[in-house]
């Protein structure tokens, strides 16, 4: 009897002891959870601040961003932009950009392409037409002899409001130094090309509402004999179809027709990637974005160019270029070849 009393007393013992140590366990093992249920949450926490802090990063680093690109279009809005000559009240039927900058040797061909055009022209048409002439030098002496070579030789046709003659400070322009070099050009080329880009917006920004067309030559180029009638013609061939750009020339940036009412859009394009590539290869993918999936050429090229001395000074110590237009419409209306067949 004792013997079992005593075997109970041990059981009673045991299983208190075992109990207890259960209860130890199970408390120590909740410690740890919780303890690692911490460590987790803390890892998480730090982890979701660590997302949202380069969340919040990348958005202000976007918002540096579009308030450099939204600071270079101010620039342009707010700009002090000089225009010499009499606005004339009605809308035109066409604007014809010409930029002119300093050419090596002292070549000046603005004068003698502005003379073609005058010729090539009618009293009637030139009432229709206004040419915008932009002195795109840094040089400001230069400009100012340039426009008194204009109003001495072309008085008459600026008070009339044919031709108008714009200048733009240099503190409106975004940094041209030090910029990517895009396809390894020298810096000297990035600087050219990129300057150009802003260069065209300006005229693009600037000749959005004098006209109802807008074409783009260039300061060195003769015009065809007619070519006003053959822009209308063609404008009224395309009129069914939709478009952004017309092209009379297919050289570089010269004899490209644009709606005025889609100047804007294209020089904001313009300035957006102004030191990415040059003006004649931006063009392809300004199109591709409105909608328009191929180049349009007229059949014949309505602008010849003359200049053998770029505006470039990397190009100008190569020599003089002897690029010409092998589809352009002679004096007498006549042309050896045609446009290239699917681009028109």
């Amino acid at each position: 009897m004792a013997r079992l009393k005593q075997l109970h007393r041990i059981f009673v013992v045991g299983s208190l002891f075992a109990v207890t140590l259960y209860l130890v366990h199970v408390t120590i093992q909740n410690n740890i959870f919780y303890r690692d249920s911490l460590h987790y949450g803390a890892q998480k926490d730090a982890y979701s601040d660590l997302k949202r802090d380069s969340q919040i990063e990348k958005k202000q680093t976007s918002v540096d961003q579009s308030h450099s690109v939204f600071s270079r279009w101010d620039a342009m809005e707010l700009g002090d932009v000089c225009v010499f000559g009499k606005h004339r009240q009605k809308k035109g039927f066409l604007t014809i950009g010409i930029p002119s900058v300093k050419r090596a040797k002292g070549t000046v061909y603005l004068l003698q392409t502005i003379s073609y055009i005058i010729n090539m022209t009618s009293p009637s048409e030139r009432e229709k037409i206004v040419l915008l002439v932009f002195l795109a030098n840094f040089d400001t002496q230069y400009n100012e002899n340039v426009l008194k070579s204009i109003s001495a030789k072309f008085d008459d046709y600026m008070k009339s409001g044919f031709i108008l003659v714009m200048q733009v400070p240099e503190k409106n322009y975004p940094p041209l130094e030090n910029l990517k070099r895009n396809y390894n050009d020298s810096p000297e080329k990035v600087k050219w090309r990129s300057k150009q880009n802003v260069d065209y917006a300006f005229m693009f920004l600037y000749g959005r509402n004098i006209s109802k067309y807008y074409i783009q030559i260039e300061d060195d180029v003769v015009p065809a004999r007619g070519f006003t009638k053959d822009i209308r013609a063609f404008i009224i061939e395309n009129s069914k179809k939709p478009w952004i750009c017309l092209e009379f020339s297919i050289l570089g940036f010269i004899g490209k027709l644009f709606k005025s009412k889609d100047l804007e859009k294209f020089a904001r394009y313009l300035i957006l990637f102004y030191d990415e590539q040059p003006c004649d290869w931006l063009i392809d993918h300004f199109l591709t974005s409105m909608t328009q999936k191929k180049r349009i050429f007229h059949k014949q090229s309505l602008f010849q160019h003359q200049g053998d001395w770029s505006s470039s000074e990397e190009k100008s110590r190569k020599g003089p270029n002897m690029s010409r237009d092998i589809y352009f419409k002679d004096k007498q209306g006549k042309t050896t070849q045609r446009a290239p067949k699917g681009k028109s």
